[in-house]
């Protein structure tokens, strides 16, 4: 089990544009930002270390381990929320069908190459970072 990167194209500012897969197809992938640290255990009993930036997971655990982050984001708080304000966490049962696919008031909180849907070849991926607008400035 590998994850490979491949380096697509520099962005305007500089900074380096990638592709991210697993060599293993019975794998997904799940960014898991950088403030949560160590392991998560899902329902079944399966641990994963949540450490790295982005983990291999198996195939229909992508939601439970993010689940399992955000449950401990609304326990411990999150760095870049308002500390005076909850953070709530709405569970994937919620925001997801039984598929795994968004439900229709969620998908624009989805990130846009997660729907299994979707073209995910590395060019679709650079044609789509190229079209998007910057959130930033």
């Amino acid at each position: 089990m590998t994850i490979i990167y491949t380096r697509l194209a520099d962005k305007e500012d500089g900074t380096p544009l990638f592709d991210v897969r697993s060599d293993d197809p019975t794998k997904a992938l799940v960014y898991t930002g950088p403030w949560i640290r160590g392991p998560v255990t899902l329902p079944d009993g399966t641990t994963y270390d949540v450490s790295p930036d982005i983990i291999e997971v198996d195939i229909g655990h992508e939601l439970l381990v993010s689940h399992a982050i955000g449950e401990r984001h609304a326990a411990d708080g999150h760095p870049l929320h308002d500390p005076d304000q909850p953070f709530v966490h709405i569970p994937p049962e919620v925001t997801h069908n039984q598929d795994g696919t968004p439900r229709a008031e969620f998908a624009d909180l989805v990130h846009e190459h997660a729907a299994p849907e979707k073209d995910s070849s590395p060019q679709a991926v650079l044609d789509a970072a190229r079209a998007t607008p910057s959130k930033e400035g």
